[in-house]
């Protein structure tokens, strides 16, 4: 990766192209994002001092260079510490404005509160942009993936969360959202409170009361009682409820940020019931599976990388 782009990036100051490219080299590897980490920290640390006021001091008599290898050894060992997730500004539709941008690694859910205190439990493979507050005094973020809000109470302002599909408004509650990137998927289920559902246009389209959830089929919303165990991903916890083959499969795809090749698989349609914890890894779990359905897997080198090819 080319140093300067990398700056450019922390800073913002990067084409569409060019953001897609770094995005998709920090996703590479953990020596990648740990790079990225290294840099952002010296960023983030260059602009809080030089907007500091600070009382005069003798210069320091060490050698600059080793300032700047002190510096990055410091920002490792902040990642090292626990710094799962990484940042970005982008352009964020409908409007022209820069957003933060947190997404969870695979295999790993990110903890955040945000400016108003409102608590968000972000999925692995999932991604939140948030935008700046301020416009008409509302709240507003933009989900691709799952996540848990606990939004905090404010009767002035809403807080709205926006996907490819539909938005959700809230003033204060405990919502679970899943909702893919394209509209292929979205689920959202109520803990407690209440919410509106709200098409593009931000017209109200239905409510939902705690206990209950919608799905989007087929362009109707359909409403259904909460499934039990919807919220334990939240404790690292995996649970399948007679689930086929097949959508799990899918879950583990999206939760590892791994590949299935199932076009020579015959037993999508068997069914599942089970929890497992995510830390035992997909391996484990696809093993358990083998146990009730004969199946076998390989993996593959693909040019979008690894893949596991199912056969029964």
């Amino acid at each position: 990766m080319d140093l300067r782009l990398l700056q450019r990036y922390t800073q913002g100051d990067v084409t569409e192209e060019e953001r897609r490219e770094v995005y998709e080299w920090i996703r590479e590897s953990d020596e990648h994002l740990a790079r990225y980490q290294s840099m952002r920290f010296l960023q983030d640390r260059m602009l809080w001092e030089e907007g500091e006021k600070a009382p005069a001091r003798r210069p320091s008599r060490m050698p600059r260079a080793w300032g700047y290898i002190l510096s990055c050894a410091a920002s490792l060992a902040l990642f090292i510490l626990g710094s799962a997730l990484y940042r970005n500004t982008r352009p964020a539709p409908p409007e022209q404005l820069a957003v933060e941008a947190v997404t969870a690694p695979a295999g790993k859910t990110v903890d955040l509160r945000l400016a108003d205190g409102t608590a968000v439990a972000l999925n692995a493979n999932s991604t939140l942009r948030i935008l700046p507050s301020g416009r008409e005094g509302r709240r507003e973020v933009y989900l691709d993936g799952e996540a848990y809000f606990s939004v905090a109470r404010d009767e002035k302002r809403p807080f709205l969360v926006h996907t490819d599909n539909l938005s959700i408004k809230v003033l204060g509650t405990e919502f679970n959202l899943n909702a893919s990137e394209g509209g292929e998927r979205w689920e959202v289920a109520l803990a407690s409170g209440a919410i509106e559902i709200l098409d593009r246009e931000g017209q109200a389209l239905t409510s939902l009361t705690p206990g209950v959830q919608a799905t989007l089929c087929e362009g109707r919303i359909v409403k259904t009682a909460i499934r039990d165990n919807a919220f334990l991903w939240k404790e690292g916890i995996l649970a399948f409820e007679n689930e086929t083959l097949g959508e799990i499969l899918q879950r583990l795809s999206d939760y590892y940020g791994i590949r299935f090749d199932t076009s020579a698989c015959r037993q999508l349609d068997h069914r599942y019931t089970g929890k497992f914890r995510a830390n035992d890894g997909y391996e484990h779990i696809l093993k358990v599976l083998q146990v009730g359905h004969r199946f076998t897997y390989d993996f593959e080198d693909t040019p979008e990388g690894i893949s596991i090819l199912i056969q029964s």
